[in-house]
């Protein structure tokens, strides 16, 4: 027979015991010294930048602006930089390479504002860390540049047939009450060629500009680059963004691809001899240059799907090719490539893409 005393006593023991575990759990057990968090993992280095935007007072085009910004490395491992990656060619960083945990370096920018285009500027640089958290930070140069030297617009634009030599006449005033003097001028890719400049009343000056031919057309960018000379300073180079625009001496309409969709070519599931077809115009760029149109082809369609032809509105000035969709496919989609045939010796083909698009049919 059990006694009902120490039945009580292996309770109240287990009760204790239970007691014990969990506060041993929460804390340390009375008459035991509490042992304090010790560190755990590797050092490491932190980056800590107390400025990351430098706005600078006005200044005139070709002024070089410079400042420091304060890099300290609040870790406790050292701090790399890798590198300072710059967002224009007009930016140009130096910095400590490596700083002592608690020390502080620095990252130095330094922008030319006569390789860029008057107006607010807006530039960045982005460090490069072996902060495991903050690897990139991005550094901000900001501030107004006022032009030396005016134009008529923030683009000098040259346009002509790509075939011929382009020229144009750009003049430069004198943006500021200061003497000024424009001494030479160059191209910066050399995608155009300086033919003269001519002083003019008041400080400026013509520049006269050439683009040679060119094999295909295109729009393509440049940089001029004036030198000016304020009162009895240094000269600096300002610059001056360039576009010479090649026109082909084919004008073609639509200018995109040609797109036959679901919705044209389901008329041919209900009247096979229905007329889907799309026109594309062939023009001279202008009448003293003729093109004449001797042919059309489509590439890569399947055998029967089309049909081309070739009608001259004014022979050697304007021509309509007509493309016509002949029966359905069983494809969701069908490319084919127009090539169409000139007399033009230097191009002789110019292309068009043209799609098909069809409702699928169930099988049977």
């Amino acid at each position: 027979m059990t006694c009902p005393t120490s039945s009580r006593t292996q309770a109240i023991l287990f009760l204790l015991a239970i007691l014990y575990l969990s506060a041993a759990a929460r804390g340390p057990v009375f008459g035991q010294e509490e042992k304090k968090d010790e560190p755990i993992g590797f050092p490491l280095p932190k980056i800590e930048v107390p400025e990351t935007d430098f706005e600078w007072e006005k200044v005139l085009q070709g002024a070089v602006i410079t400042y420091s910004f304060p890099v300290k490395n609040v870790g406790n491992a050292p701090l790399k930089i890798l590198r300072v990656q710059s967002n224009c060619g007009c930016t140009t960083p130096s910095f400590t390479k490596e700083i002592a945990p608690g020390a502080e370096g620095h990252v130095e920018l330094r922008v030319n504002t006569g390789e860029v285009s008057a107006g607010f500027l807006r530039k960045n640089a982005t460090i490069h860390s072996n902060d495991p958290t903050q690897g990139q930070l991005i550094l901000w140069m900001r501030g107004q540049v006022d032009p030396i030297l005016t134009t008529e617009g923030p683009v000098l634009k040259i346009s002509g047939m790509l075939s011929e030599v382009k020229e144009a006449t750009f003049r430069f005033t004198p943006g500021t009450s200061r003497r000024t003097a424009v001494i030479s001028a160059r191209s910066e890719k050399d995608l155009v060629e300086i033919v003269s400049v001519t002083p003019i009343e008041g400080g400026g000056a013509d520049i006269v500009v050439r683009a040679p031919p060119h094999e295909k057309p295109e729009l393509l960018r440049d940089n001029l680059f004036v030198r000016v000379q304020l009162d009895d300073e240094e000269p600096v180079d300002t610059s001056y963004p360039v576009a010479i625009e090649h026109l082909d001496t084919v004008k073609i309409s639509p200018g995109g691809n040609v797109v036959f969709y679901r919705r044209q070519t389901a008329h041919l599931e209900r009247d096979p001899e229905r007329d889907v077809s799309k026109e594309i115009t062939v023009r001279a760029a202008r009448a003293d240059l003729p093109v004449q149109v001797v042919g059309a082809r489509l590439e890569g369609a399947p055998e029967g799907l089309f049909s081309v032809e070739v009608r001259a509105v004014v022979p050697g000035q304007h021509y309509v090719i007509k493309i016509r969709v002949l029966r359905t496919e069983n494809e969701s989609q069908v490319q084919a490539r127009l090539v169409i045939e000139t007399d033009d010796p230097k191009r002789p083909t110019r292309e068009r893409e043209i799609f098909a698009q069809f409702r699928m049919r169930p099988p049977g």
